[in-house]
């Protein structure tokens, strides 16, 4: 005897498909193609850069972001850019979504449980996972997969302007700057910009001042602002915490490309110990706190 939802079904006009393999049920044949790829491991649309393959082929656009370098939804509050519309919502909860989970030792709030417990490894000091490689030890299992590039020297991104390939997307972002001349880091101070976020963070340790967020891209220094400092007719980014503005000197002339040039690699060393809390058995890691 047919079940009440297949009646259902039949009384409506409506058509039902089952998969054969688990017994799902679909409402339209083309879904039940896309869910049969689960069993049969079939991907069609596969990625020229890496060879991964995917069921659908929307999921391949976003995948072909991630080489690059493109993030076409930006946050109007922090202008952190992101790859999908769907992770645009969730980074906007954020901001305006109420955070219910609160951590008992420092009192911060998060949306969501597993945030939490990520963050609570802070405090008890948990790196479950590890590199088998070498010491370091990481607090989440995606940390640790970006990690293992240093080791592996694997590179699936590539700069689209001069080839040049990298580990992360975040390594391409900060690497693209070299090419549009973007410096989202500003000084709210003495209004120096800066290309990357951690010379803008020891730039304003000498201010006193906590770091804000990235400016957004159409940003302007206000024409009043203090002069930046140069070096003859070239104007220099800072690298270090002293402010011309402050001092009252020129800056010698920095290697400006340096940060942005570097091998992958250094990059994931810095994101390593400054951004992931990485535990170096036997050696030690910048002061994480600072």
């Amino acid at each position: 005897m047919a079940s009440p939802e297949r009646q259902e079904q039949s009384q409506s006009g409506d058509k039902s498909y089952d998969c054969t393999d688990c017994g799902k049920v679909f409402s339209k044949n083309s879904d039940l193609k896309r869910h049969v790829m689960i069993h049969t491991g079939e991907r069609p649309y596969v990625c020229e850069v890496c060879g991964l393959g995917f069921i659908e082929r929307v999921k391949l656009t976003f995948h072909k972001r991630h080489h690059t370098g493109e993030r076409p939804f930006e946050c109007s509050e922090c202008h952190k850019t992101f790859i999908k519309k769907s992770d645009l919502k969730n980074h906007q909860k954020t901001h305006f979504g109420e955070k219910n989970f609160i951590c008992s030792e420092c009192g911060k709030a998060f949306l969501k449980n597993s945030d939490l417990k990520r963050h609570t490894r802070l405090h008890t000091g948990d790196r479950p996972f590890a590199c088998i490689l070498c010491s370091a030890c990481f607090t989440e299992s995606g940390k640790l997969k970006k990690h293992f590039m240093v080791h592996t020297g694997e590179k699936p991104v590539a700069c689209t302007q001069c080839g040049k390939r990298f580990a992360q997307t975040s390594d391409l972002r900060r690497h693209n700057r070299v090419h549009t001349g973007e410096r989202p880091y500003v000084c709210e101070v003495c209004h120096q910009n800066f290309s990357q976020r951690h010379i803008y963070k020891d730039h304003m340790k000498h201010h006193g001042v906590p770091p804000g967020p990235p400016m957004p891209r159409n940003y302007t220094r206000p024409s009043n602002a203090e002069p930046l400092p140069t070096n003859g007719n070239r104007t220099v980014e800072a690298t270090g915490p002293a402010c011309a503005a402050d001092v009252g000197q020129s800056f010698p002339a920095a290697t400006s490309t340096a940060g942005d040039a570097s091998d992958s690699s250094s990059f994931l060393q810095v994101d390593v110990c400054v951004k992931d809390e990485v535990l170096h058995l036997g050696d030690t890691c910048p002061d994480l706190a600072s």
